[in-house]
């Protein structure tokens, strides 16, 4: 695999750590940011789109199909892993953000649907090849 595809995946994960070390009154607390739940869909959707991201160079590699689903699950992991402990820097790093264990289910389930769409989708490759 060439390094530079992974160029859009490395940058959006520089983004979302930006992203998660802003101070929490760096956020408005009115109209669009005051909707209930909205943190919620933003972890689930930034985690989703972080790890779709790396998606796109396995698919592109030579590596047999279980091979790539073996380092996309890796990746989905780490994900986790890499949200788990944003949990903590926030907690302990970042003035007025805290450590949220529902912020960690919803990064993991962002997380694990793009694995489940890119293992989907990996199938759907395998099947439509001739033999």
């Amino acid at each position: 695999m060439k390094r530079a595809s992974f160029t859009f995946p490395i940058i959006f994960f520089i983004t979302t750590f930006v992203l998660l070390v802003l101070p929490g009154n760096e956020f408005p607390k009115t109209g669009f940011f005051s909707i209930k739940g909205l943190d919620k869909i933003v972890h689930t959707v930034m985690f989703f789109i972080l790890n779709w991201l790396f998606y796109g160079p396995f698919k592109a590699s030579d590596k047999p199909i279980g091979e790539k689903q073996k380092w996309f699950l890796t990746i989905s992991i780490l994900a986790v892993v890499y949200g788990a402990l944003m949990e903590v820097v926030q907690l302990y790093f970042v003035p007025f953000r805290s450590f949220e264990l529902a912020d960690i289910l919803v990064d993991a389930l962002g997380a694990f649907l793009a694995y489940f769409f890119a293992r989907r989708k990996l199938n759907m490759v395998k099947k439509s090849r001739p033999r």
